[in-house]
């Protein structure tokens, strides 16, 4: 009975903003690239507290997620960037 939530990324930026605990924190590792456990690029991102390109914001947390998506009132739209 609730309308698609459309276009996410406004939300999940307000979502992101206003309830960090909504992402499960990816502290540990990295994307590098490996063949054969050789390091194949030299360029990598590792993980790290917060937001970072290995992991963005982290693993969601899909009970958190739903509790805000029900309850619209709980964020604020993000702003455009």
């Amino acid at each position: 009975g609730q309308p698609p939530l459309g276009f996410l990324n406004p939300w999940l930026y307000s979502l992101a903003a206003a309830h960090p605990d909504a992402f499960h924190d990816v502290t540990r590792g990295d994307i590098a690239c490996t063949v054969h456990g050789e390091l194949c690029c030299p360029s990598s991102f590792r993980a790290s507290p917060g937001w970072d390109a290995a992991s963005g914001w982290g693993s969601p947390d899909f009970g958190a997620w739903l509790r805000v998506a029900l309850n619209p009132d709980l964020i604020t739209p993000a702003a455009s960037v």
